[in-house]
């Protein structure tokens, strides 16, 4: 019952991201017309009937029956919405981490050598999105990220994930990844790379803050690890040079339970700049 439970949750937040990033992706048509983004209207119609299937009565386990409809109707409501999305642009889909976790599922198997060119294009380009079209009484965000200091900067591969959260921790954008870092100097990791926020500041709420998540390669245990993180709170967003501190792992979205990574004066550089039209 608790894994039937735990499931069905997954998949109601699965399904609700989801709606959020074509909800967003419907305001950008809107502000924009010439945006190349394709979301209709009847497309939102048609999150709207899923949604209505999917948001039955919430006390399913009074009666059997009613239980097994709502099972059957989130079904049908997944494979709705998962046809919607199909039919979009990947653009769209890439909106959240939920969705690009579906679109690799739908990878199909790939020869090594391909694979290989995948993961070094991934590593030499990451994965940074272009800046959004600007529109008129709104406010873009760039992040030019310069450097990161640590008394141990001797990492493989290091790079930097960043991603824009509410106060529950949850993904409100599109998640990036930099390329692996260009130069590693004395006590710093050199990055020098754009990062472009994925939603305009005005959407931004009370709460939000953008992260930065330190990531490296660890060949004795094969496989990526969190070095630290740190985190730009929106009443921190200003035009100008800014200096974050570094946290130590497990990271904390919700920003409960921080612990310094080190006394000493090591930090992440940012140069922020906002675009408006």
């Amino acid at each position: 019952m608790g894994t039937t439970r735990g499931s069905r949750a997954l998949l109601s937040k699965r399904i609700l991201n989801n709606v959020i990033s074509s909800l967003e992706s419907r305001c950008t048509v809107l502000e924009n017309p010439n945006s190349v983004n394709r979301m209709r209207m009847s497309s939102v119609t048609l999150i709207e009937n899923a949604l209505r299937k999917l948001l039955l009565p919430t006390s399913p386990a009074s009666s059997p029956e009613v239980a097994e409809s709502l099972e059957a109707c989130s079904s049908d409501s997944t494979a709705e919405i998962r046809e919607l999305f199909d039919s979009n642009s990947d653009e769209m889909r890439s909106n959240t981490e939920v969705d690009n976790e579906r679109a690799e599922d739908k990878i199909p198997a790939l020869e090594e050598d391909e694979f290989a060119d995948g993961q070094l294009r991934r590593k030499m380009q990451g994965t940074l999105l272009p800046r959004l079209p600007l529109t008129p009484g709104k406010t873009l965000l760039s992040l030019y990220i310069e450097k990161i200091g640590l008394k141990d900067a001797g990492l493989i591969d290091p790079y930097l994930t960043i991603s824009v959260r509410d106060y529950l921790g949850v993904a409100m954008t599109a998640i990036q990844d930099t390329p692996v870092a260009s130069l590693i100097k004395d006590n710093f990791i050199i990055f020098n790379v754009a990062v472009e926020v994925q939603k305009c500041i005005e959407y931004l709420p009370s709460g939000v803050a953008v992260f930065f998540e330190l990531k490296h390669f660890k060949p004795k245990k094969h496989k990526k690890s969190l070095k630290c993180y740190g985190f730009l709170e929106r009443d921190e967003i200003k035009p100008g040079a800014a200096v974050l501190e570094l946290y130590q792992k497990p990271i904390d979205y919700r920003r409960r339970k921080l612990k310094l990574l080190t006394v000493k004066a090591l930090y992440l550089h940012l140069h922020l700049t906002l675009h408006t039209m």
